[in-house]
């Protein structure tokens, strides 16, 4: 299970257990796609 907070926006990224912060961004990067397992706090910026 993946709990994503409100104002987050997660684009091109498979989640699994994972926890996103209030206001967080995570998008995908040039790797590969992959399932990840992120804790993310709020207002983050993540490339993945």
């Amino acid at each position: 299970n993946t709990v994503i907070l409100d104002g987050a926006t997660v684009r091109g990224v498979s989640l699994r257990d994972s926890i996103i912060g209030q206001g967080s961004r995570v998008v995908r990067g040039d790797r590969r796609p992959r399932v990840m397992r992120l804790v993310i706090g709020e207002n983050s910026s993540l490339e993945v």
